[in-house]
């Protein structure tokens, strides 16, 4: 099974009630991006957990979880999201109102996950998912071998150094959490350069029924960026986040958490009082 972190307010097992100190909201999931892990995003946890149930999870081949099989090697994005899918059956955890957050490779499986279980996710933000243009997904998969032997021969103390005078606002937390995945990623599923969905018209976003909101930059490295964003079915909440690289969040964390408190409204209307008492399972989505 994956690897996990819980973090925030956990849902009661039985009479969802708010409890002392601020109401409880509902459930968060995070998925991260190639090679970081459920570290890399203490930053939502932090932020939300006041009013959340935060679940961070390593992905297949990431973190603690267990590396990918030669078979699981052949389609990593889809093995990741049954891994995923097993994870959160085998949990079990209470209904609540549930945001499923998804960063690059996290993105791509999280629209999978969305789109596959409906009824289990009750939102989803993506921030710069990897649904990759053909030049994009063939630069990756090019790219595979190279990266697994920079990997090897990395210097992990100057690699960080070089990120912190890159993206000098991301937080000391954020780092760490950075060079721990790069420490424990799978080399064998790196090399395969295999890191998202090839999906350059963003059709997979056409068959979410849940509301989603698509978080982008306008730095160079940017996946979807403002070109794509046009590509985005209608039913998409689209923010173009100024200033920020791929890694969105970590760049401007005031913007993003500010467009996803802004976008929360917009779905937890439609709901019940969330974790109200006496609500049954099927009121409330998992």
């Amino acid at each position: 099974m994956l690897s996990y972190l819980r973090a925030g307010r956990p849902v009661p097992e039985s009479e969802l009630e708010p409890g002392p100190g601020l109401p409880l909201r509902g459930r968060l999931i995070a998925l991260h991006g190639v090679t970081d892990s459920a570290a890399s995003p203490c930053g939502i946890a932090e932020h939300f957990g006041d009013q959340w149930d935060v679940l961070l999870v390593d992905h297949l081949g990431h973190g603690l979880s267990p590396r990918l099989s030669p078979a699981q090697l052949e389609d990593p994005i889809q093995a990741m999201v049954e891994a995923v899918e097993q994870l959160l059956e085998a949990l079990n955890l209470p209904a609540a109102p549930t945001l499923l957050w998804g960063h690059s490779m996290g993105g791509a499986v999280a629209a999978h996950l969305a789109v596959r279980h409906p009824e289990w996710f009750t939102a989803l933000v993506l921030e710069d998912p990897a649904l990759l243009t053909d030049s994009q997904y063939q630069q990756y998969r090019q790219a595979g071998t190279r990266e697994l032997t920079e990997f090897q021969r990395a210097d992990l103390p100057a690699a960080i150094s070089r990120l912190t005078s890159a993206y000098p606002h991301w937080s000391s937390a954020e780092v760490a959490g950075w060079a721990q995945g790069k420490a424990q990623v799978d080399l064998e599923f790196l090399a395969t350069g295999i890191v998202g969905e090839l999906d350059p018209s963003l059709r997979l976003l056409d068959q979410l029924q849940v509301p989603t909101l698509l978080l982008t930059g306008d730095a160079p490295d940017v996946l979807i960026g403002p070109n794509r964003l046009a590509d985005a079915p209608a039913h998409v909440q689209t923010v173009l986040i100024p200033q920020a690289s791929h890694t969105v969040r970590r760049d401007q964390p005031g913007a993003v958490y500010a467009a996803v408190e802004a976008f929360i409204p917009s779905w937890t209307n439609l709901l019940p009082s969330p974790l109200a008492s006496g609500s049954s399972e099927a009121e409330l989505r998992r």
